[in-house]
């Protein structure tokens, strides 16, 4: 699944994820720099959240960098919470994933 923010006439944000069984992985999202700031995040975030919980999603999971405390936090705001962490996971700087669920039961 896919879902694209437009903002005057532009991409301003997108987020890519995949169902399997009960679970809902976000794989990607992405804000452009100059959109942050705006909602843009929460609405994608949030139109995935309910098309899991429609289509009967138990639990939704994502991973983001140790270091990216702004999408830390607005994952936080909308729920999720720490369930792991993924030593060295990224590259290019090298650095642990932190893996955060959102249950819908």
């Amino acid at each position: 699944m896919m879902w694209v923010a437009e903002r005057n006439g532009n991409v301003a944000g997108f987020l890519i994820g995949r169902s399997v069984a009960e679970e809902f992985e976000i794989l990607n999202m992405a804000v452009a720099g100059e959109q942050r700031r705006l909602g843009i995040g929460s609405k994608l975030l949030e139109s995935a959240v309910v098309f899991s919980h429609k289509t009967g999603i138990a639990r939704v999971y994502l991973e983001v960098r140790a270091s990216n405390e702004p999408a830390i936090a607005l994952y936080k705001r909308h729920g999720f919470t720490e369930c792991g962490r993924r030593a060295r996971y990224y590259r290019d700087p090298v650095e642990d994933a932190l893996l955060l669920s959102l249950s819908l039961a």
